[in-house]
């Protein structure tokens, strides 16, 4: 999936990667990361920020359900639109 490659390059980029064991991702080291899963609520923001690292494929969960869904309409003889 696209979206996990954009993910891994970022961590990668930017180093947050746990030195330790490289399939965890250390969140709260990048504010701009650590607001991607602000759609948690206070009490698992506040855990995570007391834990301060997930697995890359949970980082990556949670951020593709925090995105907002997309639909394509299409009326017959027009060509499809994505919003």
């Amino acid at each position: 999936m696209e979206i996990k490659s954009i993910i891994n390059e970022y961590v990668t980029a930017k180093q947050i990667l746990n030195p330790q064991n490289q399939a965890y991702v250390n969140v709260t080291e990048d504010p701009v990361f650590f607001d991607a899963l602000s759609d948690l609520r206070a009490s698992e923001r506040k855990q995570l920020q007391e834990v301060g690292f997930l697995r890359r494929n949970e980082v990556a969960d949670k951020i593709i359900n925090n995105m907002q869904p997309w639909y394509e309409t299409a009326g017959e003889g027009k060509d499809p639109v994505v919003k």
